[in-house]
């Protein structure tokens, strides 16, 4: 649409408000009376104004006004009262019932009014209120400058005085500027010397304390700088670093100052106690390495230590026993051994590195016509050799030599011829006697020898041996020709 050409039309449909107002009190028998409204829409238009006196019936004091102001008349000892209604553009009319929006008293004029409000005190300007009376308010003493304080003497009047700027602060330079009065500015408390700290206090002013911190190099050796407030960083004095202690290695760190380590007196040999002592500094005492058992052989190795062997208590001679060790006594010696084997038949002897030695007794009496033999319990034995032939033609004997020899004795006839006898078993004649050998067989003495038990006559053996083979035939031969004879013999 066309807006020039549209039509609006605005709905009011709500009622205007409004209020009086009036002071509480006058004094005069005239005084103002004021109201006002309000509509948000049309707007109020006008107003009608209602009064009261001392309570009594309402009645319209301004009708259909469009003031909003005006004086009103009353008579003095009386008390009024006020309220309004509004209406709107519209024609919309305020909806109240009658209630007090306003009162004002008309009291008589008050004495001061007559009488005057002099308090005698040239520091206040009074003044008379016919209906509030006398007020007092404060003579303002100002002379427009910054620099002065302005007061009130209550017989003098205003008076000026040259302003104090001191503020009480020691570190503030106060003074007086014609535009902006007191004025305060900070001191400034610089010593020029750089180990202080400057400082200013409120009541003693600028202060200049001594920062030894500030002199530090941070070099803990050469001692500890300090700070002079007029001269600044003075050198400190090294230190000496020497607890007093033996035991200790001293030394000295830039960082932590003198510094002790423990001194090592390790030697390095197991075999010593290393201590300190703190006057005369490492010791080292021999390790005594004693287990208390005398079975042992204590020693010490530089390396590892004590040490322990068993002790050998072995004499290296066995035939006086095996010797013992006792853990408190030690060594002790052995039981001695018997080598004694209750045999008679041998030597017992005992020898240090085998001990018991049993050696078979030799019995030997040196009689080549013994036969010595050895029996257990009785020991060596001889017994005669026994050259018995039994045959009464020989003496029987042992030579020298341990032979038996078998010597004609004489009491026996020549023995036969022994000779070889034939296929037939026939004995043949042989020639026995010490200067015949046998036909066969070699050459040697010949000795007779007894028969065998229960034979007779005599037997040859070769003189100092054992008749070989043939020997023993031809002493069969022999044997066999004295039998014969002796049969030859018989009655």
């Amino acid at each position: 649409t066309d807006p020039a050409k549209e039509c609006r039309n605005r709905i009011d449909a709500d009622a205007p408000t409004s209020s009086v107002t009036s002071p509480a009190t006058s004094a005069a028998p005239e005084f103002l009376v004021s109201w006002s409204g309000d509509d948000p829409h049309s707007g109020v238009a006008s107003y009608d104004v209602f009064a009261r006196a001392d309570g009594g019936a309402w009645s319209l004091w301004l009708d259909d006004t469009e003031l909003t102001s005006a004086t009103y008349a009353g008579q003095m000892g009386t008390t009024y009262d006020f309220y309004s209604v509004a209406q709107d553009g519209v024609g919309h009319v305020e909806l109240k019932e009658p209630i007090v929006e306003a009162t004002t008293v008309l009291d008589p004029p008050h004495p001061c009014v007559a009488e005057g409000c002099d308090d005698a005190d040239a520091c206040t300007l009074e003044t008379c209120d016919q209906v509030a009376g006398c007020s007092y308010e404060a003579l303002v003493c100002a002379d427009d400058s910054v620099c002065t304080t302005d007061s009130c003497d209550a017989a003098l009047g205003c008076v000026f005085t040259e302003l104090d700027c001191e503020d009480g602060d020691a570190c503030t330079a106060d003074s007086c500027d014609a535009a902006l009065g007191c004025v305060s500015s900070e001191i400034i408390c610089d010593d020029d010397v750089a180990c202080t700290t400057d400082t200013c206090d409120e009541t003693e002013g600028c202060l200049h304390e001594a920062t030894d911190a500030a002199c530090d190099d941070g070099l803990a050796c050469n001692g500890v700088e300090t700070c002079d407030i007029e001269s600044g960083c003075i050198e400190g004095v090294a230190l000496v670093c020497d607890d007093g202690d033996a035991c200790t290695t001293d030394g000295c760190d830039e960082e932590m100052g003198c510094v002790t380590a423990p001194l090592d007196c390790e030697d390095g040999d197991a075999c010593t106690i290393d201590t300190c002592d703190s006057s005369s500094g490492c010791q080292s005492e021999a390790l005594v390495c004693d287990d208390e058992d005398a079975c042992t052989v204590d020693a010490c190795d530089a390396e590892t230590g004590c040490a322990t062997e068993p002790l050998d208590c072995d004499d290296g001679d066995a035939c006086n026993g095996q010797e013992i060790c006792d853990p408190a006594d030690g060594c002790s010696a052995g039981e001695a051994l018997d080598c004694d084997d209750g045999d008679a038949c041998t030597t017992d002897s005992c020898e240090a590195e085998s001990g018991c030695v049993q050696t078979p007794v030799v019995c030997d009496d040196d009689d080549p016509c013994t036969t010595d033999t050895c029996d257990a319990s009785g020991g060596c034995a001889s017994e005669a050799i026994v050259c018995d032939d039994e045959d009464p033609c020989t003496t029987d004997s042992c030579d020298p030599s341990g032979a038996c020899v078998h010597e004609d004795n004489g009491t026996c006839a020549e023995p036969a011829d022994v000779s070889d006898g034939g296929a037939d078993g026939e004995q043949g004649d042989a020639e026995v006697g010490p200067d015949v050998a046998p036909d066969s067989g070699p050459s040697a003495d010949v000795t007779t020898e007894p028969a065998p038990p229960g034979g007779g006559g005599c037997s040859c053996q070769a003189a100092g041996g054992s008749p070989s083979a043939d020997g023993w035939f031809v002493m069969l031969l022999v044997l066999l020709a004295l039998g014969r004879r002796r049969v030859a013999a018989r009655p």
